[in-house]
């Protein structure tokens, strides 16, 4: 019972994320921190994926901003404790920042794998012309090696006595 309970909350989209409960709720389980005083003082945000992966350990805070310093995401509270004097910038500007360089190293990666494989067409060619320039000289050199027999063959018998 409990399992099918779960699984139907888990098809419900999430509306809203608790900051102070580390959930994600839909609109119906949303209502009493709409409602209980207690609840009303939560922190709510945009309904996020993991969100314990997005609080800061040691302040409890969500990792909003981005120490550039030491490339790592921080709270508010870290910028005022162990990353005082660093630059910080908000996570979603540093975010934009990265996917940037991320899709010119794409560019460039693509263009080097275009490139290699121009290379090894190039290499497969030069093979393929290289095989059959070495099979004509194998076929030239039959063709020669059999012409020579025959003269040799034909110079013995002509010298050969009549017998």
């Amino acid at each position: 019972m409990w399992t099918q309970l779960l699984q139907n909350l888990y098809k419900l989209k999430a509306v809203k994320s608790c900051l102070v409960c580390l959930i994600s709720y839909c609109q119906t389980h949303l209502e009493p921190h709409q409602r209980v005083a207690v609840l009303k003082k939560h922190r709510l945000v945009e309904p996020m994926d993991r969100l314990e992966d997005r609080m800061c350990t040691k302040h409890n805070q969500l990792l909003e901003l981005f120490c550039q310093t030491e490339q790592v995401c921080v709270c508010l509270l870290c910028t005022e404790t162990d990353h005082k004097s660093h630059p910080v910038v908000p996570l979603k500007e540093e975010y934009e920042v990265k996917t940037a360089q991320l899709g010119k190293i794409e560019a460039g990666v693509q263009k080097m794998i275009q490139q290699r494989k121009l290379k090894i067409k190039e290499i497969k060619d030069t093979v393929d012309m290289s095989k059959k320039g070495a099979d004509r000289e194998i076929a030239d050199g039959g063709q020669v090696f059999t012409a020579l027999i025959g003269c040799v063959e034909k110079c013995r018998d002509d010298f050969q006595p009549n017998g």
